[in-house]
């Protein structure tokens, strides 16, 4: 018997990835505002619900309060500039629109959407459910197994376990170790040198 699916949305990946890949020509509503986010991320969530037509789905978002990453290394994410006023103001209206859905939001004081996601990950596979995070983050990787799956509406592509081994050429549990070796620019982390 197949396992019942939930799936859950990484809120400001999807966002972010909706509003930039706008940037050189935003959509714009009647009014002259950038809409771009709202666009992309309605045209995300319902392509999930038509194509794969989830009975369980919620949507995690990043809270705006630092998080205990800040707290060990001050320069965590210092190089990432703030979010666009045209950004930001999308925000509310995406969650507003998630409610209109009849969709769970989730926001968790000091924590990033990538930590909620993951702890719900875990226990909604422990419940004997199959997850499906759509993201795009590979900082996510490591939660990879065959019941918890990183879909990247984007490119198409289901992330299990054979699919990150093919991308990086070692086990998803292994991704956290490769990265802080390497290192991983976008959230300031140097690597070892």
């Amino acid at each position: 018997m197949d396992k019942k699916e939930v799936y859950l949305l990484d809120g400001h990946s999807l966002i972010y990835r909706s509003y930039y890949a706008f940037i050189r020509n935003p959509l714009r509503n009647a009014r002259g505002e950038n809409t771009s986010a709202i666009f992309g991320f309605v045209n995300t969530l319902r392509k999930i619900l038509k194509e794969r037509k989830p009975k369980y789905l919620a949507c995690v978002f990043d809270s705006k309060a630092p998080t205990f990453r800040h707290k060990i290394f001050l320069e965590y994410k210092k190089v990432r500039p703030e979010a666009p006023s045209d950004l930001k103001y999308q925000v509310p209206i995406i969650k507003e629109i998630c409610t209109a859905y009849g969709i769970k939001t989730l926001e968790v004081p000091g924590y990033e959407a990538d930590d909620v996601l993951c702890t719900l990950a875990k226990k909604i596979k422990n419940m004997g459910y199959k997850v499906y995070i759509v993201a795009t983050d590979k900082d996510l990787f490591p939660i990879v197994d065959e019941d918890i799956i990183i879909y990247d509406t984007y490119k198409e592509v289901f992330y299990d376990p054979k699919k990150i081994k093919e991308k990086f050429g070692i086990e998803p549990k292994k991704i956290s170790d490769y990265l802080v070796l390497v290192g991983d620019k976008i959230d300031n982390v140097p690597g070892v040198k």
